[in-house]
């Protein structure tokens, strides 16, 4: 199991997810936790973080995350709020 919370960094998330599945074992699976567009104020804030922060790319939300992961050919298995507005999303290869 792979765990990831700089997601927002990456320049290339589609790049990234097809070489975590590359390396992911099959069943293995890849968690990554970090903060979720889903919301308005969230949203606003990536905003307001990529004017502060140059290495900062952009938020996601939970349909993003699903589609991300089909396209690197992973599959989606759970989205998971552990603190908002962090969430937790997981696939499996």
């Amino acid at each position: 199991m792979g765990i990831l919370n700089s997601f927002h960094h990456y320049l290339h998330p589609i790049e990234a997810l097809t070489e975590i599945h590359r390396v992911l074992r099959p069943g293995g699976r890849l968690c990554i936790l970090d903060v979720n567009a889903d919301n308005h104020l969230v949203r606003w804030m990536d905003g307001r973080t990529r004017q502060k922060e140059a290495e900062h790319v952009r938020f996601y939300s939970s349909v993003e995350y699903a589609k991300m992961f089909e396209k690197a050919g992973l599959k989606a298995v759970e989205s998971r709020m552990i603190l908002p507005p962090v969430k937790v999303h997981i696939a499996e290869r």
